[in-house]
């Protein structure tokens, strides 16, 4: 599923607590986001994931596992829930990366 925010994965998260057959669906499904380009640096939110730096954030089904797209270059990253969840609410996404993802 692709999501405009964290915001939407949370509500959908909810409902599949409370729904047996979306819970079913939600979990055998990646979770993606595809960030908004921004044209004012600091401008994410947690309802509407913003990066210019950031083009894709996608975890696989049953994984801790977190995949990312910057302009050409993938990487992936080992993130629990908690921890994407940090990210994506971040008021940048590529500043959040650069301090506690980016590899030396």
């Amino acid at each position: 599923m692709t999501y405009k925010g964290w915001n939407d994965y949370m509500l959908a998260a909810g409902l599949a607590q409370t729904n047996p057959v979306l819970r079913e669906q939600f979990e055998n499904e990646d979770v993606e986001f595809n960030p908004l380009q921004s044209f004012v640096g600091g401008m994410n939110t947690p309802q509407l994931a913003q990066s210019n730096f950031i083009h894709q954030i996608r975890r696989p089904a049953h994984s801790d596992i977190t995949f990312v797209r910057l302009a050409n270059n993938g990487y992936s990253y080992p993130l629990t829930e908690q921890q994407l969840g940090q990210w994506m609410c971040s008021q940048s996404l590529g500043k959040y990366y650069n301090q506690y993802l980016k590899r030396g």
